[in-house]
């Protein structure tokens, strides 16, 4: 079997993988220079690069940091919004 590694997709408002997000009002940013800013790793510069890689990047995922988000005081807001991202997650 061949070694597991990070690898990062984008999806469009249409559920369509896409290569690149606007995130921050400052133009596109694309897979995987995107995702290596807070997952670690090193982009390749070209293709020859990515296909020596063979798309492991040396990039990991991070932990939730659940203190960071703000909750409601409704209970069933944190439920049903926690059960949704985890069914988004999972699939």
């Amino acid at each position: 079997p061949s070694r597991r590694y990070t690898k990062f997709y984008i999806f469009n408002e249409q559920n369509n993988r896409t290569n690149g997000v606007e995130l921050d009002g400052r133009g596109v940013k694309y897979v995987p220079q995107l995702c290596v800013v807070c997952h670690g790793g090193k982009a390749p510069r070209t293709v020859a690069e990515m296909a020596e890689s063979k798309g492991d990047i040396g990039s990991k995922f991070l932990p939730f940091d659940l203190d960071s988000f703000k909750y409601s005081a409704n209970p069933k807001v944190l439920l049903t919004t926690v059960q949704s991202s985890k069914s988004k997650v999972q699939s």
